[in-house]
């Protein structure tokens, strides 16, 4: 009986854009990635990873990851997830491979951005007319309160607050 020939493995591929969420993200927050993908081989398992570059050797991202999955997979799409911290800063280049259980990778790498927010909003101005001792009162109920602020960071301003509080309140 002739023996059957095997089928050489064949390196998965990366289907659509792998994205990024939340994005932008602040720091010291948790971002997930997700990549979809599908191995012509059917059985093999894949472990995604997020690349710092466009540049991977087996399982491991030559330039550094920001994820990788801990453990093969056999369904897509997959996620992996990373803590930003506040040395991110700025927008950040990531490329997604997924690797098959005998090291085959995609190639090319799909590419995307991420932003990190590190920078908190700057209050450059904040004016209550009247001042004090003049405030606002039963005789005088209106008070106006001005203010410049501005957010250097990126992310843009989600949304600007002023609370009330007693006289003497510890704010």
């Amino acid at each position: 009986t002739p023996t059957p020939t095997p089928v050489p493995n064949q390196a998965p591929s990366l289907q659509g854009n792998p994205s990024a969420s939340p994005d932008p993200i602040k720091a010291n927050a948790q971002i997930t990635f997700t990549v979809s993908w599908s191995d012509p081989n059917a059985g093999d398992l894949t472990k995604i990873h997020i690349c710092k570059t466009d540049v991977i050797s087996g399982q491991t991202c030559s330039g550094g990851s920001w994820c990788d999955n801990a453990s093969f997979s056999s369904s897509s799409p997959t996620t992996c997830s990373y803590t930003t911290a506040v040395g991110d800063a700025g927008t950040k280049n990531y490329f997604a491979f997924v690797c098959d259980d005998e090291s085959a990778c995609s190639s090319p790498a799909k590419s995307g951005t991420f932003l990190v927010d590190a920078t908190a909003p700057i209050i450059t101005t904040f004016v209550i007319t009247p001042q004090s001792p003049s405030w606002a009162n039963n005789a005088s109920p209106s008070i106006t309160i001005t203010w410049n602020v501005s957010d250097q960071g990126g992310s843009h301003l989600d949304r600007v607050r002023v609370y009330r509080a007693l006289f003497g309140a510890n704010c």
